[in-house]
Formats: C-alpha cells, structure tokens, sequence
C-alpha cells in the first residue's frame, strides 16, 4: 500500500508558503486581478525563498527539491491567487533551463546573486 501523507520537511514547506502566501499574495491579489498587473514586487521575495528556483540544485543556489515540493508549493499559492500560482508554475520548469543556457555556461558557479535576489528572470524590474 502507498504511503501518501507528506514528510515533515514537506510539512513545513506546506505552512511556510501557506504562510507566505496568506501574508504576502493574498492582500494584493484581488486588486491585480482588477487591475491586470504583474506582482513584480512578489519574484523578488520568492526568489529569496528558492521557490523560483526549486529544481535547481542546492550546490548551484537553487532549492533542490522535487515535484511533490513543487506541486506543495503550487496549491499553497493557489489557495490565495490562482493567477499567481500559474505565474510560478510557467517560471518553475522553465528556470533551470534558462539557468543552464545563461548562467552557468558564464559563471560555472551556479546561479548569481541577482538571480537568486529575483532579477534578471525576465520578469521586470
């Protein structure tokens, strides 16, 4: 018989980013909704948070975590904004290969401080 309940450590990226999510998404969703504006403020934040870059390898400055994680993350997101929530799950699979063909093709050492900081994702500002 399968096992289907989350780890602890899954557990606790699961509050973290409902956390996240209630605190950080949910106040402005309704007003970018209205307003069809992109939560430039918000890839910053996450990108501190490793949610950006959650495939990435731990060693390269990613998260390093896998699809249960990534699927974890999503429907935390999604609780509070759904257009956020598919926001990051077009720049999730899309990361590592831009990751790959950009960065660490110059640097060797994984991903840059700006990337990790939520600049240079071809998000704005």
């Amino acid at each position: 018989m399968m096992d289907f309940d989350l780890t602890d450590e899954q557990k606790l990226l699961q509050q973290t980013i409902r956390d996240f999510a209630k605190t950080e998404i949910a106040p402005g969703a309704a007003d970018r909704d209205e307003k069809m504006s992109f939560p430039h403020e918000l890839i910053p934040k996450m990108a501190v948070m490793k949610l950006l870059g959650i495939a990435i390898p731990e060693k390269l400055g990613g998260a390093g975590l896998g699809a249960m994680e990534t699927v974890i993350v999503l429907e935390e997101i999604g609780r509070v904004d759904g257009a956020m929530a598919l926001i990051v799950a077009c720049i999730i699979p899309s990361a590592p290969c831009i990751f790959i063909a950009l960065g660490r093709r110059r640097s060797g050492r994984g991903m840059s401080s700006r990337w990790r900081k939520g600049r240079n994702w071809g998000l704005g500002p």
